[in-house]
């Protein structure tokens, strides 16, 4: 069975890597959690393109497939909700099994994005990419509050030549990197992902509270 296959193939990319040691195995990455997760994605991404002409074959013979983003075309246009169907039905079986082991090394919006192209958003491996979307979001954001609430309880004094301080030079850094991982990924087709405005203001809004506090303390003694 291809789900068989399939998990098989999976774990010994994970675990062995490719004839001879080439590509090496996966798991070797596991201490470069961004590196380590990219890599599963990756191999899962191909897989999937992979398996999806292979059963679009077997059980289209005499179609004529667009492997791209956009979807199958055919000769007869109402042969496509089916194909569809079919489709997604026999790729949720064959990738069900890999869904444990992958979520499990994870516990990427470009490929659940990418993914949810090629397949229907309910079946098992979308789901699972989503649900691990939306787990590492909500760390994230649960970061960037808790490192905003510890600049607004600590703020730091205004230096007498009013340099800005380490905690604000570090925060632009920090947006700053961000912004450039976000820029250097491939996002979904649709264009501008609105999810990373709420990133920014994480990031900017107890930042700008900081100095207004910070002003309002020196101005109070007088200074300003």
């Amino acid at each position: 069975m291809r789900h068989n296959a399939l998990f098989r193939r999976f774990i010994s990319a994970l675990t062995c890597g490719g004839h001879g040691g080439l590509p090496r195995p996966i798991e070797v990455h596991a201490h470069d959690p961004l590196r380590y997760v990219g890599n599963m994605l990756g191999w899962l991404h191909q897989a999937l393109a992979s398996e999806r002409e292979l059963v679009l074959a077997l059980i289209y013979p005499d179609s004529t497939v667009d492997t791209g983003s956009i979807a199958q075309r055919f000769s007869n246009e109402s042969d496509v909700g089916k194909t569809e169907i079919d489709l997604t039905f026999v790729l949720d079986r064959i990738f069900e099994g890999v869904c444990r082991p992958f979520k499990v090394r994870v516990e990427q919006e470009f490929y659940s994005h990418t993914i949810s192209d090629l397949m229907e958003r309910e079946i098992a491996l979308c789901n699972a990419l989503w649900a691990l979307k939306d787990a590492a979001q909500k760390t994230f954001f649960d970061i960037l509050k808790a490192r905003g609430e510890k600049l607004l309880r600590y703020p730091p004094l205004v230096s007498v030549n009013l340099a800005p301080p380490q905690a604000l030079r570090e925060g632009i850094s920090l947006l700053l990197e961000i912004i450039e991982t976000y820029d250097s990924i491939m996002v979904a087709l649709s264009g501008k992902n609105p999810g990373f405005e709420p990133v920014i203001s994480a990031l900017l809004d107890p930042i700008i509270q900081m100095c207004e506090q910070a002003a309002e303390a020196h101005k109070s003694k007088g200074v300003i």
